[in-house]
């Protein structure tokens, strides 16, 4: 199939880029659809590259090319041996190949009867359970080569932060970089000795939890994964979900089979709030490369640090920080 034949609809689909073509042909794919659409808000969907449908040997794949500047904690060597990991323990579909030179992952592709979740699929106490039990299988499970500091991960970001000038946050949140720093700094500093080791999915999403038929679930995008404080994962995971803290004692309890303690709860918080910062500094980095820039990316950033400053407004941060560290 050539890309002049490939349609969609009927219509021609948009020519592939150098960076896909280049992932295609090492994978020996033939795309079968457009690229996935970017979406930021709510859906947190294409913004580290483009994934699109494609043949693999026969078999339905999914091909993602990671755009060029991606901050990636292991690479794309990091990325490819999570995705191994986590295929291995049967949480995430298989990886049908991977090339170093495009940055290109294959990945078998999912059923049309699979969809993303929504807010309203963890109301469901057999899919909540089921995304749980997934979650808990990689962080107990797997054990990958590399593991970042939270201090020297966000050094790296700051740094490329600050020789952007232009990257600044938005008036609206009342917070500049210094003050952020400040307090993304108290944050590691509290949460700077893991509570409970092991392997951290780092892509915590609800778009990143595929539902299935009978309601099975698969999670997907390992990227950012790294061996580090389970409690990040969770607390970026409650985020998404949790309105207030009766809802973060029943996910606390869902998880651990036991009341939620203090410290928990402080860390559930607090790696929540630090999701946020690291998220938005990620995405307005997307401003400065011309593959990724655009008013998605900033609108999305602009609604993570509003929510980070809520919650600081919210909490004593005093009692949350003193507590994180029993």
């Amino acid at each position: 199939m050539t890309q002049a034949s490939l349609t969609q609809n009927g219509a021609p689909l948009p020519p592939l880029s150098d960076r896909e073509t280049a992932g295609l042909a090492a994978l020996r794919a033939e795309p079968a659809g457009d690229s996935l659409p970017a979406i930021a808000n709510p859906m947190h969907q294409g913004l580290d590259g483009l994934t699109r449908p494609a043949i693999i040997g026969g078999q339905a794949a999914l091909v993602k090319s990671f755009y060029q500047g991606i901050f990636l904690p292991h690479g794309f060597a990091g990325a490819v041996e999570a995705t191994r990991a986590a295929a291995a323990l049967g949480v995430t579909p298989d990886l049908l190949g991977a090339d170093d030179v495009s940055q290109t992952m294959g990945f078998v592709r999912l059923g049309e009867d699979w969809r993303p979740a929504g807010l309203i699929d963890m109301l469901d106490p057999e899919i909540f359970s089921a995304v749980l039990a997934a979650k808990k299988r990689f962080h107990e499970g797997a054990t990958l080569s590399g593991a970042i500091p939270l201090r020297e991960e966000f050094a790296r970001l700051l740094e490329e932060i600050r020789r952007h000038p232009v990257l600044v946050p938005p008036v609206t949140i009342r917070m500049g970089w210094d003050q952020i720093t400040d307090w993304v700094e108290r944050i590691i500093e509290a949460c700077e000795t893991p509570m409970q080791p092991g392997a951290c999915h780092g892509e915590n999403a609800l778009s990143n939890i595929m539902i299935g038929p009978e309601k099975s679930v698969q999670l997907i995008d390992f990227d950012r994964a790294t061996m580090g404080d389970i409690w990040r994962d969770l607390g970026a995971m409650a985020q998404e979900i949790c309105a207030d803290d009766e809802d973060r004692e029943a996910f606390i309890a869902a998880y651990t089979g036991a009341p939620a303690t203090a410290p928990q709860m402080a860390r559930l918080k607090l790696y929540g709030m630090l999701d946020d910062a690291l998220w938005a500094m990620q995405l307005m980095l997307g401003e400065v490369f011309p593959e990724r820039h655009g008013p998605e990316l900033y609108k999305y950033a602009a609604n993570r640090l509003v929510r980070l400053r809520t919650q600081i407004s919210a909490n004593d941060m005093a009692r949350l920080l003193r507590e994180a560290q029993a």
